[in-house]
């Protein structure tokens, strides 16, 4: 008895890593359906469902950063737990940020938008199958090229919860050809040749190389500075337009009230 309660505790250990991994497609599924309803929606409920959508996608980040590493604890790696890792990265980093950012404000810019969508999209999905490739079947692989598909997933997310919780919305055409320009430079990253050190589990093993590690530097500083400049676009229309509004509605407001004391006399 004792045995096979044992045998059977050892099989379901190899569960864990794929539930873990299922909890990120879910979490991606999830952020699809908001998105989904969010278009039926206008004001303060469509942001909401887009803001949830895309703590979903962090969600799924944080799953995807556990599946590999329940896997190494409980010893349980195995080639089906990859070949479902990768789809589901797929599904949570590729198709649903591409849906969100879509939903969210480049719907409004056309076929540039719906362009720009699909080749993130498109740079997500090379990135994953070109590191499936790539990938050692023996050894320790020591760099990877293009930024991970997590951290452009991330990045999209960022800008919607940015713009949500600023209440600064894309919709002048100069803002959304913005967006779709970092939406299309955060795709091309991820099938890009740069190579990026990985970090090393063996300290001694571990050789600091400058060129990498500035390499590394420029495309993080990249797509920090495109974040930071959309949001100091944004940030900018908006006291522009608190500046033209304040006399305009001061002005309203005196012409209201001579209006009341002449219909009053």
């Amino acid at each position: 008895m004792v045995e096979g309660r044992i045998k059977k505790i050892k099989k379901a250990r190899f569960a864990l890593p794929s539930l873990v991994t299922l909890g990120s497609v879910f979490c991606a599924f999830l952020s699809m359906s908001f998105v989904f309803k969010s278009q039926a929606l206008q004001g303060d409920e469509r942001l909401l469902l887009l803001q949830y959508a895309a703590i979903a996608i962090i969600g799924s980040i944080v799953f995807d950063t556990f599946d590999g590493k329940v896997a190494r604890w409980t010893k349980t790696s195995t080639k089906f737990g990859m070949e479902l890792d990768s789809l589901s990265d797929c599904v949570s980093f590729g198709i649903a940020p591409a849906l969100l950012i879509y939903g969210f404000a480049l719907n409004e810019a056309g076929i540039f938008g719906l362009i720009a969508s699909f080749i993130y999209a498109c740079g997500a999905l090379l990135r994953l199958a070109r590191f499936n490739i790539e990938a050692p079947d023996e050894g320790v692989q020591t760099f990877f090229k293009g930024i991970p598909s997590p951290a452009g997933a991330a990045c999209l997310a960022a800008i919607v919860l940015a713009c949500i919780d600023t209440q600064i919305m894309p919709s002048t055409p100069f803002e959304l050809n913005t967006l779709c320009v970092v939406a299309i430079a955060v795709g091309l990253l991820m099938v890009s040749n740069v190579k990026y050190a990985q970090r090393q589990k063996d300290k001694r093993r571990y050789r600091f190389r400058p060129h990498r590690a500035h390499l590394v530097r420029i495309d993080v500083l990249r797509l920090y500075a495109i974040y930071r400049l959309l949001l100091a676009r944004l940030l900018l229309r908006r006291l522009w337009h608190v500046a033209h509004d304040l006399p305009q509605s001061q002005t309203r407001s005196t012409t209201t009230t001579r209006l009341a004391r002449i219909e009053h006399f």
